[in-house]
């Protein structure tokens, strides 16, 4: 598959549409494009791929990718286990249709978090119906890659996939959706969701395809950030060499996909798309480089730090307890070590004016990083 990958795009196709080396979950009702859309998927990698089909029900009579030269049927006892998929080659595809979760938790929860990552395996997931199913509809609400067609089980699905922020947006593309079997795409962890990436796998993009950010959606700040919205209105050629897919970023000419692997290794998947989106707003100036230094002086992790960083105040009452306790302990005359511990020490002085100096720099280079994204009411003062 191609995508817009270029210095310029406010965020990396290739970091948020990646489905290697995890789970990924199809989700609709029968005959509303799951199959098709994966023909055309499949019918996009490049020749060589290994891929395999599970169907769970064991028959494979009318399962179309089973009978595509370059899909591999596993056998009917096969399962998705680790004992399994540790015998499949490194880089593998393995599509299980119609999934049900009938393996014990401790297993399946072996397999998303162990199996596709170190495997080195892209596992996708075909779901008809996630109602009265035990424990698929948790797994799918804290699933990572989502793909949903349009049909009725998507729609009461995504009313209850975090408080429901992608609601709006896959109902207001719900008639071209449902008239032409489109697919949705969710990332749950960069919280972005787009229109119809069905339309990607092709070679040139007929009609645009819309992405929007939704991280922010809840604090209902969407007018603080820039790059909430945009279009997709033409793909990148495609090239015969496999370092153009958009799995395989080269941390060399890719900087947002090098502080991306660095960012998600270093926060929490709360705290990562603030941080992230922080990094993009120095990245967009050029600001930052690969060697992690803004301006060439400060590094990145500590300044995201002090971006987050509550102020800490001593409160009026202390300070006239310790005031009346030092006079009390001299007999009224001023003692020398209780002012010393009053004074602020040299290091958070000379922290304060570091910051500060910076957060100036920035603005002089038109940085403009939104109000949400700080916690440090300092830092908030500074980009004000």
């Amino acid at each position: 598959m191609a995508f817009p990958l270029s210095s310029g795009s406010v965020t990396s196709l290739a970091n948020i549409l990646s489905y290697t080396d995890t789970v990924n979950w199809i989700i609709g009702a029968s005959k509303t494009g799951k199959t098709t859309f994966l023909c055309r998927f499949i019918g996009s990698l490049p020749r060589g791929k290994d891929i395999y089909v599970l169907d769970t029900s064991g028959k494979f009579v009318d399962n179309e990718l089973a009978k595509i030269e370059s899909v591999k049927v596993l056998p009917r006892d096969s399962q998705l286990n680790e004992e399994c998929l540790e015998k499949l080659p490194p880089n593998s595809f393995v599509i299980v249709d119609d999934f049900q979760l009938l393996t014990k938790t401790s297993q399946w929860q072996r397999v998303i978090n162990y199996c596709a990552h170190h495997f080195h395996l892209s596992i996708f997931l075909v779901v008809h119906s996630h109602q009265n199913t035990e424990g698929l509809h948790y797994a799918l609400k804290n699933a990572c890659n989502i793909y949903l067609t349009y049909s009725n089980n998507s729609k009461y699905f995504l009313k209850s996939l975090a408080r429901g922020k992608y609601f709006n947006f896959f109902c207001k593309h719900w008639r071209e959706g449902i008239q032409n079997k489109r697919i949705c795409f969710i990332n749950t962890y960069q919280s972005v969701i787009v229109s119809y990436i069905d339309k990607l796998l092709f070679k040139k993009l007929q009609s645009p395809v819309e992405m929007s950010d939704m991280t922010d959606i809840d604090n209902h700040t969407l007018g603080d950030i820039e790059e909430k919205r945009w279009i997709i209105t033409n793909l990148s050629e495609n090239k015969t060499n496999e370092k153009s897919l958009p799995n395989i970023a080269s941390d060399e000419l890719d900087l947002e996909g090098h502080f991306y692997k660095e960012l998600n290794a270093s926060y929490s998947k709360k705290q990562f798309p603030k941080m992230f989106k922080i990094t993009r707003c120095l990245l967009k100036k050029g600001v930052l480089t690969q060697d992690e230094l803004i301006l060439g002086k400060e590094n990145l992790m500590d300044f995201l730090a002090f971006t987050q960083r509550f102020a800490t105040k001593r409160k009026e009452s202390e300070s006239e307890s310790d005031q009346s306790d030092a006079n009390f302990s001299s007999f009224g005359f001023s003692n020398k070590s209780s002012r010393n511990k009053t004074k602020k020490p040299k290091k958070l002085k000379k922290d304060k004016k570091r910051w500060k100096r910076l957060c100036h720099a920035l603005i002089q280079h038109g940085i403009k990083i939104p109000l949400t994204l700080l916690k440090n009411p300092v830092a908030k003062k500074y980009f004000e």
